[in-house]
């Protein structure tokens, strides 16, 4: 959706039974479930929210901006084939555990220290 509220809204249709009206966006291609993995995160929410986000609406995502923000390339991730296979078990189950676990990847996959991701936790508790 446009508007994204307390937490990143991304799926993946694999039967083609979803559609989306303006200004939803519909995204192929390769690489859709380690995509999907990072977009899903809070990590990516913490940093498209405060960094990435514009237009003068809270919440509102402008494909634009989700086109600009960096996410490694899974062939420089050492990570990539965990992420792709948790994103892709999440996304089939909706298990908290699985996305908790995928979290921690994308937070590796980005380097982050100790206090950066105390900061993105923290975020992800007081925005819900």
């Amino acid at each position: 959706p446009c508007i994204m509220g307390e937490e990143p809204h991304f799926m993946i249709d694999k039967e083609g039974v979803f559609y989306t009206f303006a200004p939803g966006n519909i995204i192929t291609g390769d690489n859709l479930y380690y995509l999907l993995g990072f977009l899903c995160s809070r990590t990516f929410y913490f940093c498209f929210r405060k960094y990435y986000m514009g237009g003068g609406i809270d919440g509102e995502v402008k494909t634009n901006r989700i086109l600009s923000f960096p996410i490694p390339f899974p062939s420089n991730c050492n990570y990539a084939s965990s992420i792709i296979e948790l994103a892709e078990k999440a996304s089939n189950c909706k298990k908290q555990d699985l996305y908790e676990e995928l979290e921690k990847l994308v937070q590796k996959a980005y380097q982050f220290s100790d206090d950066e991701i105390e900061i993105i936790n923290y975020f992800s508790l007081k925005v819900r």
